[in-house]
């Protein structure tokens, strides 16, 4: 979004651009006009009133390429804030991947933590019971009556 808008700002300011050159240009012909008839113009009234409104139609020239530099740089502040929003956010969505990661490798660790307990568990059960069938082979079955109540306590 925030690319599409800068985007969409970037094409206004260029249109921008391309109009102040095209005001520009005007300007500059009109300012050749007015050298070029200095010299034709024989009564000193009319190149007065000709010189004053070209001086008024510079003027308003020159304000309308003002606005429309104003707004430019105000366009290029605002593009300038969209990059550092943007910068923003791919830092944040950088975290974001991170965290995601290290919890998945977290996931994985309980999970292998988990299957050793188990094997433990499993390894350390087995090896109990054959203790305790070695034990009761040879022992009299008085105490392998012993065994057997011992069993029901541990499982």
């Amino acid at each position: 979004m925030a690319s599409t808008m800068a985007s969409e700002l970037l094409g206004r300011n260029l249109e921008r651009r391309a109009q102040l050159q095209e005001l520009s240009r005007k300007l500059q012909e009109q300012i050749q006009q007015v050298e070029q008839l200095k010299p034709t113009i024989l009564n000193p009234t009319e190149a007065e009133h000709g010189k004053i409104e070209l001086q008024e139609e510079n003027a308003r020239l020159k304000l309308e390429l003002k606005e429309q530099q104003e707004e430019i740089l105000g366009l290029y502040r605002v593009i300038e804030k969209l990059r550092e929003e943007n910068t923003l956010l791919r830092k944040d969505y950088g975290k974001r991947v991170t965290i995601r990661a290290k919890n998945n490798l977290l996931k994985k660790q309980v999970k292998e933590l988990e299957r050793a307990r188990l094997r433990h568990r499993r390894d350390h059960s087995s090896h109990s019971i054959d203790s305790r069938m070695t034990q009761s082979s040879r022992a009299t079955p008085m105490a392998e009556e012993d065994s057997s109540s011992d069993d029901d306590h541990t499982t």
